[in-house]
């Protein structure tokens, strides 16, 4: 499957199950919180991750009408449905995390977005490395 028509069907999934998403091209920069990172195959937090997260949690209770959507993305290795998967399973960690925090779940929204909106599209370890992220990103109340 052609990489757009496979981006068009996931908006339409999502959209029809009531689910609205910013593409990660539409993000502008000052509307990110938060970007943290995370080891290969894995959707473990790490130290300076939790440290991330705690200040989107302390912006978040500062600003209680507040809403975030946290986008998954993973590197290229791997097939399509299993990067979606992964991106899926960092951005629900992130999300689990901030809930521990205090933060309500109908605050946050999650997207994967799998491979298919890499930082870097080098075949470089230190370009996967950049792309295995969740990006922390304010929405509209």
């Amino acid at each position: 499957m052609q990489p757009a028509i496979f981006k068009r069907m996931i908006a339409l999934i999502l959209v029809s199950a009531g689910v609205v998403f910013l593409p990660a091209s539409a993000v502008r920069a000052q509307d990110i919180l938060q970007t943290v990172w995370f080891p290969s195959g894995g959707a473990r937090l790490s130290t300076e991750a939790r440290a991330s997260l705690d200040q989107v949690a302390s912006w978040l209770e500062a600003n209680p009408h507040a809403r975030i959507q946290i986008q998954g993305h993973s590197d290229r290795r791997g097939s399509r449905e299993t990067n979606m998967a992964m991106g899926e399973r960092r951005a629900g960690t992130v999300k689990t995390y901030l809930i521990g925090q205090g933060i309500g779940a109908d605050r946050m929204d999650t997207v994967s977005f799998g491979e298919e909106a890499p930082l870097d599209a080098s075949d470089t370890p230190e370009a996967w490395a950049k792309n295995r992220r969740c990006t922390i990103v304010k929405r509209a109340p």
